[in-house]
């Protein structure tokens, strides 16, 4: 990154790039972490560290909640 380039932590309708997001993410110590997305090819791609079914389910609800809350921009 260049020593002039502020990132603003902020909502934005703007694309992150996927690295940033991956690289703020690992800084965050976080204990359970589910991530989604898309691959080049169309393929849908799901992980977790979490093994259980529901513990996922109950993050990617409140992600949506949390989401829905932010309205639409």
């Amino acid at each position: 990154m260049n020593d002039n380039v502020v990132e603003l932590e902020c909502v934005t309708t703007l694309p992150i790039p996927v690295e940033r997001v991956i690289r703020e993410a690992g800084e965050a110590n976080l204990s359970s972490v589910v991530v989604i997305g898309w691959e080049p090819d169309g393929g849908f791609y799901f992980e977790s560290n979490d093994p259980s079914g529901p513990e996922c389910l109950w993050l990617l609800e409140l992600a949506k909640k949390r989401l829905l809350e932010l309205g639409d921009p």
